[in-house]
């Protein structure tokens, strides 16, 4: 692939992401770029060479664990779904949904059960840290440090252990999560 297709790509791929809300452009980005010259060589003449085999093969595809199979199956969810809600590629996962309520505390749900799901497709656990919570509200400037805790306990029904840093979701924790799962990925 000569220099001038690689430009093209480039500002397709920028063109892309910049559809994305700002706080994922640049993980985006920078996965994308990365995936292009990986998969392609480079060459300042007009040829065209085949993608580097050597590289492609070390990155394991990625698999759905089994135990969030079950889940989408039990909820009647389908697994394109994540497609919508995360770029992944081998063993990294960079979220992409978008959270559309400006209400603080419904948000932080929200964004508690995303991150379980998150954690699941690594760990297969249904379970997220506090902190990582407060960060991504904070990156979507949804963060109320006054009503944090709070707005767990109102809904307390949805976690195990909400005492702990961290936080595994309930039965009614893993449903209110396909609902959430279902209004984000339309």
């Amino acid at each position: 692939m000569d220099l001038d297709e690689v430009r093209e790509l480039i500002r397709q791929l920028m063109s892309l992401v910049e559809e994305l809300p700002e706080p994922y452009r640049a993980a985006t980005y920078g996965v994308l770029l990365n995936h292009l010259l990986i998969s392609q060589e480079v060459t300042s003449e007009r040829e065209v060479t085949a993608p580097r085999p050597d590289i492609q093969s070390t990155a394991a595809p990625f698999s759905v664990p089994i135990g969030v199979r079950a889940f989408f199956q039990q909820y009647g969810i389908d697994e394109g779904v994540l497609q919508k809600l995360f770029l992944i590629q081998g063993t990294q996962i960079v979220s992409i949904y978008t959270i559309t309520t400006r209400v603080k505390a419904k948000a932080q749900i929200q964004v508690a059960l995303l991150k379980a799901l998150e954690n699941a497709l690594i760990t297969q656990m249904f379970s997220f840290q506090q902190k990582d919570v407060r960060e991504k509200l904070d990156e979507l400037r949804l963060y109320d440090s006054t009503n944090f805790s709070s707005n767990f306990r109102s809904k307390s029904t949805l976690f195990k252990n909400l005492d702990s840093e961290e936080v595994e979701l309930s039965g009614d924790g893993k449903s209110e999560l396909a609902g959430v799962i279902l209004e984000l990925g339309k």
